[in-house]
């Protein structure tokens, strides 16, 4: 049940991304609804699901768009790898550890996307980089809690991520 939410979840997400929040651009900035999506798989899902749904999310991104194509394919598992490693050391299922690690984790997305795109030709200057950068990881650790809320009222989070983990690993 929660596989087949997580899947609706990341093409609502995809839909949202790609039409509606245009509309709310601040500063040439949108908030990056399938990264956060990406890190919510990685909490709440067993480590397959979420490396999957991660390289789809990518997919949908690529394909959008958005990004250079292959960026998001590329490190959207591996930042799903971490967020799961990071998820084993620290309780990320409470918001507040969430959005910090969340915040972190897009700064270090948007750094590595920037300079990924750099040397692909596109040229941006350092302080339109670095607010862009902050921007987008403070946008997704600020809608962060939200989601989390709502999956929650949701009821999908009957166990921890942990426990889905270490059952996938007997």
């Amino acid at each position: 049940m929660r596989n087949i939410f997580f899947v609706l979840m990341l093409f609502v997400f995809f839909l949202l991304q790609v039409t509606v929040l245009n509309y709310f651009q601040s500063l040439h900035v949108t908030l990056d609804l399938l990264f956060i999506f990406v890190f919510l798989a990685s909490i709440y899902l067993a480590q397959t699901p979420a490396l999957i749904l991660s390289m789809a999310s990518g997919f949908l991104k690529d394909m959008a768009g958005i990004e250079g194509f292959g960026i998001s394919i590329l490190l959207f598992p591996l930042w799903s790898l971490l967020i799961i490693r990071l998820s084993k050391k620290i309780v990320l299922e409470n918001s507040f550890f969430a959005s910090i690690a969340m915040g972190v984790i897009a700064f270090l997305h948007a750094i590595l996307v920037r300079i990924m795109v750099h040397f692909d030709g596109s040229f941006i200057s350092w302080p339109t980089f670095f607010r862009i950068s902050t921007l987008e990881s403070l946008y997704a650790a600020t809608l962060l809690p939200a989601v989390m809320l709502l999956i929650s009222t949701l009821r999908l989070t009957a166990y921890p991520a942990h426990t889905a983990r270490q059952e996938e690993s007997l």
